[in-house]
């Protein structure tokens, strides 16, 4: 059961930085095309 969690938590983690980056390359994108 706690290796389970910990799975759990590592994929939420990497799901997290994931979405995070992602959203932070396509508001740079449009920051830098605004300029």
């Amino acid at each position: 059961m706690g290796v389970l969690k910990v799975i759990v938590y590592a994929v939420a983690a990497i799901g997290a930085i994931v979405l995070i980056a992602a959203a932070a390359s396509y508001l740079g994108y449009w920051v830098w095309w605004a300029l």
